[in-house]
């Protein structure tokens, strides 16, 4: 309350998004298409982003400080941050990992790629907001990832290991 969200229509956009995705999820795809209504939920309800941005300073503040106090206690330690792998896939979340402010606070970043689970993710992703489009956006997304099989199938091919977690980067 003190950053002035109203905890009662964060809690009644909540509500409305969680019916919009089970609807979605069970095939019903809204008037105006499934991504035009969740947007639309964005701005009538512009509490559900603002408390995603709690969450995220919240995180941020547990960052910056135990940045403090391992430097406090050992000031020649590094201590930095796992970028989880949604930031490889997720657009959302790679919005909301601003690197320069994490330099403020850190001494390194553990960025997590892969190279072909952004593809199978978002095909299984698009099933669900775009019924009725998913072949076509499953392929897509599995051709950008490398992932779609000779036979059409989709999802990771034997063999294929993925670039995984790579080493850390000093800032």
């Amino acid at each position: 309350r003190k950053d002035g969200i109203n905890v009662d229509r964060a809690k009644d956009g909540y509500l409305q998004l969680a019916a919009w995705a089970t609807a979605v999820r069970a095939g019903h795809v809204p008037p105006d298409g499934a991504f035009v209504t969740f947007w639309r939920l964005l701005v009538k309800y512009p509490e559900l982003l603002a408390w995603e941005r709690l969450w995220n300073e919240s995180l941020n503040d547990t960052y910056r400080d135990m940045y403090a106090l391992a430097h406090s206690i050992a000031p020649n330690k590094g201590i930095g941050w796992h970028i989880w792998h949604n930031n490889s896939f997720s657009p959302f979340y790679r919005a909301e990992q601003d690197y320069a402010e994490l330099s403020k606070y850190s001494d390194f970043l553990k960025v997590v790629i892969y190279s072909f689970c952004g593809g199978e993710r978002l095909a299984q992703e698009q099933c669900h907001v775009a019924p009725g489009k998913s072949e076509t956006a499953a392929n897509v997304a599995a051709d950008a990832a490398g992932t779609r099989h000779d036979d059409g199938r989709v999802g990771r091919k034997r063999g294929s290991g993925g670039l995984g977690a790579l080493p850390a980067i000093d800032l």
